[in-house]
């Protein structure tokens, strides 16, 4: 028998198996090898677009900080620069999905990186990640992400913070001070002490009647004294119908002297018991005592003819305090014309009716000044003429220190010197006494312009940007951005609205603007 041709058939059927699982192998080898390489491009390619997306970020932060408002955006190319296509955007690149996310970077007192909330967020930093999925096949995906920090380097600050900064600027019932806060110049609003905030003088050629247009903004709690003098010495005044509540301190001479602390803005009126002419000058004060505790004072008066008209001493209640003292002189001759007051005293506020010797003239001036008594010197007439003369005194309020209720500052205007981008505002603020709370307050508002002169018709503005809403204002003292609106001006000017409870007040030490 042959047995060989046998085995042969076995050795070709094994042989040929060996080859099939040889060429399985081989093609499943060959199909693994393409699918990596595939895979291998893709993750390549989302790396590549992952990349992209953080330079582009990169590139808007260093055009305009203040642009990266969004927490999730996508970008784009515009006109040769990127730009994000705004809040909860995505982009489809092929078959790549590729998003940016946003968050905040918060440190610790030590200014290192922590996590949120952290002692403060830092303005001037953000984490970026930027996120590409795709499938790799159905109901499979991957995903590639980076994640960088972004800083904004390429900027620089506008600060004012010593008093020489704010100087310049313009105060509305508010002060510069050197003693507050850091000591080397601060914003506070106003302390009231005994001031006089305006005055005024009027005359009245009918005689009658006579009201007054009182000046300064008339407030609940400013004293307002009224000096009348009528060219009728034996004239006297009484309240109109419709005044009420003003306080006589003297009537005399044809002269009179009225006071109220008012309770809200009016115009006084007061007749005349004679129709010759008449005329009044008027005081506002702050920082005085409520005449409810200490009213004001005056003297026994004094009279005369001549050219010289000389009030008499006072001795105010209380010994030494940090008094106003207001000389007044009253003439019944229009003739005459007040031409100087005593010496050392405030400019004379005067007034002159005309009308003869039946016409009157008057004035008062005024000293600040800590004293236990006063005699002031005397007036100048053109020539000589009958005169009454009194000397006033009013007690500073016991209140301390007091402040006013609110005010504002304007500053001067600041040039970056080119095209700028105006990205944050930050303060540095603190008050007279925590207690304060809330009633003790900063906001701040900017406007910006092309040009110096463009800045006065400028609208001011908050975070919200140029949309005149004249309620918008910075309020968080650790930064605020600032709007996008601003992107391009040269010139900036901020405005400080200040808020405190009369009794204590905000201070406002050091103001940054960042810029680039």
């Amino acid at each position: 028998m042959n047995y060989n041709s046998g085995q042969s058939i076995l050795e070709v059927i094994v042989a040929l198996a060996i080859f099939a699982l040889i060429g399985a192998a081989m093609t499943s080898l060959a199909t693994g090898g393409f699918v990596a390489l595939q895979q291998g491009g893709e993750y390549i390619e989302a790396t590549a677009l992952a990349e992209e997306g953080t330079e582009a970020v990169r590139a808007i932060r260093d055009g305009a900080w203040n642009e990266n408002i969004f927490s999730t955006s996508s970008v784009s190319s515009s006109s040769g620069r990127w730009i994000f296509n705004g809040e909860d955007t995505t982009e489809t690149i092929g078959q790549y999905t590729r998003t940016i996310s946003f968050d905040d970077v918060c440190r610790d007192g030590s200014d290192n990186i922590t996590i949120c909330p952290g002692s403060y967020t830092d303005l001037n930093s953000k984490q970026t990640t930027v996120t590409v999925i795709w499938n790799t096949r159905v109901g499979i995906s991957n995903t590639v992400k980076r994640v960088a920090y972004i800083t904004n380097w390429d900027s620089q600050y506008w600060v004012e913070d010593t008093n020489s900064d704010f100087t310049d600027g313009t105060f509305s019932s508010s002060e510069n001070s050197t003693t507050l806060g850091d000591s080397d110049g601060a914003i506070i609003l106003q302390e009231l002490s005994l001031t006089v905030v305006s005055e005024g003088s009027e005359t009245d050629n009918n005689g009658g009647a006579f009201s007054i247009s009182l000046s300064g903004t008339p407030v609940s709690g400013d004293l307002y004294i009224v000096f009348l003098q009528s060219g009728d010495i034996a004239s006297t005044w009484t309240q109109t119908s419709g005044t009420t509540g003003w306080i006589e301190l003297y009537d005399s001479s044809g002269g009179a002297v009225y006071y109220k602390q008012l309770v809200g803005s009016e115009t006084p009126s007061f007749t005349s018991s004679s129709g010759s002419r008449s005329g009044s000058t008027y005081l506002k004060i702050t920082g005085h005592e409520n005449p409810s505790i200490q009213a004001p004072e005056v003297s026994s008066g004094a009279t005369g003819d001549s050219n010289a008209p000389d009030p008499d001493s006072i001795t105010p209640t209380g010994g030494p305090k940090d008094y106003l003292f207001i000389a007044v002189d009253g003439n019944t001759d229009g003739r005459r014309t007040v031409r100087s007051g005593p010496g050392g005293y405030s400019t004379v506020v005067k007034f002159r009716t005309g009308g003869g010797g039946a016409g009157a003239t008057g004035g008062h001036a005024y000293i600040h000044t800590t004293s236990s008594s006063e005699d002031p010197g005397a007036f100048t007439l053109s020539k000589s003429a009958p005169w009454e003369t009194r000397t006033i005194v009013v007690h500073p309020s016991t209140a301390s220190p007091g402040y006013a209720s609110s005010g504002f500052y304007i500053s001067s205007d600041f040039d970056t010197g080119t095209a700028s981008v105006f990205n944050i505002v930050e303060w540095t603020e603190s008050v007279t006494n925590v207690a304060c709370g809330a009633s003790c307050d900063v906001r701040v508002q900017i406007r910006t312009a092309a040009t110096q002169a463009g800045l006065s018709s400028a609208e001011w503005s908050g975070p919200e940007g140029k949309d005149g809403d004249v309620t918008d204002y910075f309020i968080d003292p650790s930064g605020e951005l600032i709007h996008t609106d601003h992107n391009g001006d040269q010139w900036i000017r901020y405005r400080l609205t200040i808020d405190g409870n009369g009794t204590d007040t905000p201070i406002m030490e050091e103001i940054r603007i960042n810029y680039q």
